[in-house]
């Protein structure tokens, strides 16, 4: 007995010391290297640190999620109950042939969309532009399946929509592929179209909107955001939505410029009504 009690008294003493073996490098890899990843939180900081609950350690500005939402994991190891992540971010732009958003890292020269950039060798530019390193606290003596939950509070689990941390504006869109834009009516309301005896609204503010630093850097040209939008009936636009978007942060210029926006409202029968419009804003380089 007293011999079968001194065992039982080692292994619970040094249980501790060894659970961090339970997560291995081979295993992380295995579920995470060179998978697609969405932050929670759009942060745009070259170096990043987290607790096991997925807050921000420090500070860092969010910024667009087509620059700064999603990452390609290219590295990844566990250390002393720290995942350490290095990604490379992803920076999203919208391919007018193919109708999907896509990483401009991914374009080489001969693909057609290339002729949208001046910058030539856009791969070696978003290696240098888009390296980011991320460190995960996974709490004391985690095991894999506490690793995967300090993960997952940083990023989207593998089952959770992009749209789930994405801003209204942007509805269905997702990082791949594309979906149909969400009407910005409610459930039961009614917006009038142009036409039919109802005026077009004018606009009598119409503030152009600013280029992204990341854009400017690549050299994005004849990029074209299109917005669907409620102007209302005293000449107030509401509930923006994307149609068709540029990517690398433009249809966050192109929304910001458009809210700023004022209108002579539309009419109908002389009186002030809501409407629906959509407003092409485009973007150019010289």
């Amino acid at each position: 007995m007293r011999t079968l009690l001194k065992f039982v008294a080692v292994t619970i003493f040094f249980a501790p010391l060894l659970s961090y073996s339970l997560v291995t490098n081979r295993e992380l890899e295995n579920k995470y290297a060179d998978k697609i990843l969405t932050l929670r939180q759009f942060y745009s900081g070259d170096h990043l640190r987290f607790d096991a609950h997925g807050e921000l350690l420090g500070a860092s500005p969010t910024g667009p999620w087509t620059m700064y939402g999603t990452l390609r994991v290219k590295e990844i190891t566990f250390r002393e109950g720290v995942v350490h992540i290095r990604g490379q971010r992803q920076f999203l732009f919208y391919d007018p042939e193919k109708k999907i958003l896509r990483d401009v890292a991914l374009v080489t020269k001969q693909d057609s969309a290339h002729k949208l950039f001046k910058v030539k060798k856009l791969d070696e530019w978003a290696e240098d532009e888009g390296v980011v390193d991320i460190e995960i606290d996974c709490g004391p003596s985690p095991e894999l399946a506490d690793t995967v939950y300090a993960v997952n509070q940083v990023f989207l689990s593998e089952d959770e929509p992009p749209r789930k941390v994405l801003p209204s504006f942007w509805a269905e869109w997702t990082p791949v592929g594309t979906a149909k834009a969400v009407s910005p009516l409610l459930p039961g309301e009614t917006a009038y179209r142009v036409g039919q005896g109802i005026s077009a609204p004018h606009p009598t503010y119409s503030p152009d909107p600013e280029y992204s630093d990341i854009a400017r850097n690549v050299g994005y040209r004849d990029a074209i955001v299109v917005l669907w939008l409620i102007v209302d009936s005293t000449g107030v636009p509401d509930r923006v939505r994307i149609v068709k978007p540029a990517g690398l942060g433009l249809d966050e210029k192109a929304v910001d410029a458009v809210r700023t926006w004022k209108f002579d409202p539309a009419m109908s029968n002389g009186s002030p009504v809501p409407v629906q419009i959509k407003v092409e804003m485009t973007f150019k380089l010289y």
